[in-house]
C-alpha cells in the first residue's frame, strides 16, 4: 500500500501522500516487520527508505540497518535461504516470487549508505529467487518451487500474475 502511496506522491508532488507515509512510519517507529520471512519484513522498509532519500535523517534507515546486521532470525546471510516463506523461511522449497516485492530496500541501502553488502545480498536473493523458480521459456516465475511441473486444468503452466507483477 504505502510503495503506492509513494509513488502517488513522487506521480503528483501532493503533499499529503508524503505525510500519510511519514505519520506511518513514525506510528512504526521505523522498524522492519514482524512477519516471518525475511524479505516480507522489509516491505515497510522501502516506504522508510524513499522517506530517508527525501531527508536523510540517520533515525529513518538505524532500524532496518540494525535489523539487517543483527544475528536474528530471518536476517540476511549471504550465500543462505532468509527470504522464504513462512513458517519456512530458511528453506528453498519456500522461496517465492513476490519476495522479490522488496529487493528495492536493498539497493536503495546501497545508495544512502555505499556499503556494498547490500547489493551483494540483493544479487544473491534475486539469483537464487530466479534459478529456483524462473520458468526459462516463458521468462515468467512461478510462485514457488511447488508449482514447477503442475498445470492447470487447461494444461497450461501454473504461473504466478500477482508474483509477477510483484517482481517486475
Amino acid at each position: 500500500w504505502y510503495s503506492g502511496i509513494m509513488e502517488a506522491y513522487h506521480a503528483t508532488g501532493d503533499p499529503a501522500y508524503l505525510a500519510q507515509a511519514q505519520q506511518w512510519a513514525e506510528k512504526h517507529q521505523w522498524q522492519v516487520g514482524e512477519e516471518r520471512s525475511g524479505f516480507n519484513r522489509q516491505f515497510c522498509t522501502m516506504t522508510w527508505m524513499e522517506l530517508y532519500l527525501l531527508d536523510s535523517a540517520p533515525e529513518k534507515i538505524k532500524p532496518t540497518i540494525d535489523a539487517l546486521n543483527a544475528d536474528l532470525p530471518y536476517a540476511p546471510v549471504m550465500g543462505e535461504v532468509w527470504y522464504g516463506h513462512a513458517p519456512h523461511p530458511t528453506d528453498v522449497q519456500y522461496v517465492y516470487a513476490d519476495s522479490l516485492y522488496a529487493a528495492p530496500t536493498l539497493a536503495m541501502l546501497y545508495k544512502s549508505t555505499g556499503e556494498r553488502k547490500y547489493l551483494d545480498l540483493l544479487n544473491d536473493a534475486y539469483w537464487n529467487v530466479t534459478d529456483t523458480i524462473l520458468d526459462p521459456e516463458e521468462n515468467l516465475y512461478y510462485r514457488d518451487p511447488s508449482y514447477i511441473g503442475k498445470e492447470s486444468p487447461n494444461g497450461k503452466k501454473i504461473l504466478w500474475s500477482r508474483g509477477n507483477g510483484w517482481v517486475f
